[in-house]
């Protein structure tokens, strides 16, 4: 080896090892705090100093400890079914907020793989005590403001209902036009107060699930079939791919056709006039995955990583039709998640979107089933 390669490969070293200082230096500066441990053995190889004043830990004795020294009560095959997403390569994020030490926390789980090194997992949590709290009051009050809309919005509905059933006698043309774009408005506020309630019940855990071991390829079909006036509206075809045979899985038959309803309408509404959606369902190693894609434009890169949260509007000068509350996403990723499942997505601009959730194998009931199985 010549000197001067010796001399590139000794700057190029140096500036490698410069980099990763700079790096532990950010990181140890942080306030967020900051877990990396290895993916196989959840044993610890850095803790920044948040964490490390969290936990109460000296940073000696990082190497000694794994996440099961983190938190009492640790399971791990939860945090495995939760990690599943990363590992399979079937998203880049993981989300939780969860409580720890007595305190809310909003934490992110990404996968780090390197060929010289184990996988490791990183893992940044933040103190959530003030986005929690400050969503309470946000909600508390929209939720009173609904509860005091849906009723006479109900009523009003109803009678602009009987008058254009001409039970109120006869009505014109110009006058039926009139009211029959009122019913339709009235009819969407009721949906977006309906959205407003649902989200307000499943924050506070009063949203009821009514889990059995039934058929998700006989639901899809039920939500397919369902959503077919619609599609038939804006000449949208709507095929389905793995349903000739029963998978069986645990879940809420009613919540989970209100998430196949959110992700179809999407699906539908982005997609092109004389265009397809395709609903899949893939059993897969920890339990099923069902996925919708559309042919639509996809997701602006700059929109994805909001595009799960409240009031997140889909809908843009290439996609007019694309109107709605901007919570049902949000509701889809809730529902799926009380149901010990997870949810993502993947686009591209110009080339479509595919929203997908998993349900893992403890989703289904013990005693009644072991896995999610074709039956």
């Amino acid at each position: 080896m010549s000197r001067e390669v010796e001399n590139v490969n000794a700057i190029s070293s140096t500036d490698v090892l410069e980099s990763e200082r700079n790096l532990v230096s950010i990181l140890k500066r942080l306030r967020d705090e900051v877990y990396i441990f290895n993916a196989e053995t959840l044993r610890f190889s850095y803790l920044n100093d948040a964490a490390l004043k969290s936990v109460g830990w000296s940073i000696d004795k990082i190497s000694e400890k794994s996440m099961s020294d983190l938190t009492r009560g640790f399971d791990e095959e939860k945090f495995r079914v939760i990690a599943q997403p990363l590992l399979m390569n079937e998203a880049v994020q993981v989300n939780r907020t969860f409580v720890f030490n007595g305190r809310p926390y909003d934490a992110d789980l990404q996968l780090i793989r390197n060929e010289d090194v184990a996988d490791q997992f990183v893992c940044v949590m933040r103190d959530a005590s003030a986005r929690l709290e400050s969503e309470r009051i946000k909600s508390e009050f929209v939720s009173t403001v609904s509860h005091e809309l849906r009723s006479p919005m109900t009523s009003i509905k109803g009678a602009m209902g009987l008058v254009l059933s001409g039970a109120a006698g006869k009505v014109t043309d110009k006058t039926r036009d009139l009211l029959e774009i009122a019913h339709r408005n009235a009819d969407r506020l009721i949906l977006i107060i309906n959205d407003i309630l649902d989200l307000e019940k499943l924050d506070a855990n009063a949203m009821v699930f009514d889990n059995q071991i039934e058929d998700m390829s006989e639901m899809l079909r039920e939500a397919v079939e369902a959503i077919g006036p619609f599609s038939n509206r804006f000449d949208v075809n709507v095929i389905t791919q793995g349903l000739d045979a029963p998978v069986m899985a645990y879940f809420d038959h009613n919540r989970m056709m209100q998430v196949m309803t959110n992700l179809l309408s999407n699906a539908v509404k982005v997609s092109p006039t004389g265009g397809k959606v395709v609903v899949e369902l893939c059993p897969t190693e920890t339990g099923l995955r069902v996925e919708v894609s559309d042919q639509g434009k996809g997701i602006p890169e700059e929109k994805q990583s909001a595009i799960f949260e409240r009031f997140s509007q889909l809908a843009s000068e290439s996609a007019p039709r694309m109107r709605g509350t901007g919570l049902g996403l949000s509701i889809v990723k809730t529902i799926v998640e009380k149901q010990g499942g997870t949810v993502g997505f993947t686009s591209k601009e110009f080339e479509g979107s595919t929203f997908f959730f998993h349900l893992p194998t403890t989703a289904v009931k013990d005693g009644e089933m072991n896995s999610v199985a074709r039956g």
